[in-house]
C-alpha cells in the first residue's frame, strides 16, 4: 500500500494491527499479517481528506507547470498506474 494512501487512512480513523494467528516464520524471522480494523475509520472523511491532498498538490504544481503535470503529480503521489 502506498505510504500517502496509508497515512490518510490513519488519519480518518484506520487501525493496523498484526495478526498473531498468521505468524509465519521464515528463514528464521517470525512474519506476521497485518489487518486492518476498521471500527473508527470515517469512509467520509476519508475521501475528504483525499480531496484536499489532491488539491494542495494541484495548487502546488499548478503554479509552476500547469494541469496535466497536476494530475501525474496526483496519480504519483497515491501511487496510481493507468
Amino acid at each position: 500500500m502506498n505510504e500517502s494512501i496509508r497515512k490518510l487512512m490513519v488519519e480518518a480513523g484506520m487501525q493496523f494491527r498484526l495478526d498473531s494467528a498468521s505468524a509465519k516464520i521464515e528463514n528464521g524471522v517470525a512474519v506476521f499479517e497485518e489487518l486492518c480494523v476498521y471500527d473508527k475509520f470515517d469512509p467520509v472523511k476519508y475521501a475528504e481528506l483525499i480531496a484536499k491532498e489532491c488539491a494542495r498538490i494541484c495548487v502546488k504544481e499548478a503554479r509552476q507547470l500547469g494541469g496535466r503535470v497536476c494530475s501525474d503529480k496526483i496519480k504519483q503521489h497515491f501511487g496510481i498506474e493507468e
